[in-house]
């Protein structure tokens, strides 16, 4: 399985409008997602918060993380938790 979103790997994927990240993630690397400027939401199927590079998602488009109900507060205290609003599935 993969495991890990690389470097850069959908970096400045302007259509790129939204994406599932199956349970399997478990590192979300520098850039993975920066600049992908139609996407503001991601869902995370993970129950265990991936490790997550500070610059991994945009800002300035992503605002929501949609993570499974249970996981909700484990999510929030993580780092993704920091800069995304997270809700639960």
């Amino acid at each position: 399985y993969l495991s890990t979103v690389a470097i850069s790997a959908f970096e400045g994927c302007v259509n790129l409008r939204s994406v599932v990240l199956p349970k399997y993630i478990v590192r979300i690397l520098s850039r993975a997602f920066y600049g992908c400027e139609s996407m503001d939401s991601i869902t995370v199927l993970n129950s265990i918060p991936p490790s997550l590079a500070a610059d991994a998602f945009d800002p300035r488009y992503l605002k929501t993380v949609y993570v499974r109900a249970l996981s909700v507060e484990d999510y929030k205290s993580a780092d993704v938790g920091k800069n995304f609003n997270i809700v639960g599935i």
